[in-house]
C-alpha cells in the first residue's frame, strides 16, 4: 500500500486538530466515559462565513454509523480517563454542596410537576389571584 502525505497550507485557516486514522471521542451532555468513540475518516474544509474544520467520522457502534462534527465537538480518545475523573470530581462536589439559587427570593419554593415544568409557590400574602379573588 502506497503512503500519501498531504501538505496543508492555507492563507487563513488553522491546520486540522485531528487526521485522518485519529481515535476520537463525540462530546455529550453525559459523563465522559458513556461518550461515542470512533476514527476520523475524512476532513472538509468549509469557508463560507470563515474557514473551519468538519471531521467525518465513522463511530464505534454496530451499524458503523457516520457523521460529520466540527473540532469543538471531538476530543482525543486518550483524554477520556482525564476528563471521566474531573467529571466525577465534580459530581462529588455537588452532591456535598445544596443547590442554592441566590437570585431567587427566599419565599420562591420552586418545584417541578408531572410533565417536568418548574412551577412556584408564593405565600398567600404575595399571591397575586387573591386580589381577584376576593372582590
Amino acid at each position: 500500500m502506497n503512503i500519501i502525505t498531504i501538505t496543508f497550507a492555507h492563507a487563513e485557516a488553522d491546520p486540522p486538530k485531528f487526521t485522518i486514522q485519529d481515535r476520537i471521542a463525540v462530546r455529550s451532555d453525559c459523563q465522559p466515559e458513556a461518550w461515542a468513540i470512533g476514527k476520523v475518516i475524512g476532513l472538509q474544509l468549509e469557508e463560507i462565513f470563515a474557514p473551519r474544520w468538519w471531521y467525518i467520522c465513522k463511530l464505534d457502534s454496530p451499524l458503523g454509523l457516520t457523521e460529520e462534527y466540527l473540532d469543538s465537538d471531538l476530543v482525543p480518545e486518550i483524554e477520556i480517563p482525564a476528563l471521566q475523573a474531573e467529571w466525577d470530581t465534580q459530581a462529588e462536589a455537588e452532591d456535598r454542596e445544596p443547590d442554592v439559587d441566590d437570585s431567587l427570593p427566599e419565599w420562591a419554593n420552586y418545584y417541578a410537576n408531572e410533565s417536568g415544568y418548574m412551577l412556584a409557590e408564593y405565600p398567600e400574602s404575595l399571591n397575586p389571584n387573591l386580589a381577584f379573588d376576593e372582590f
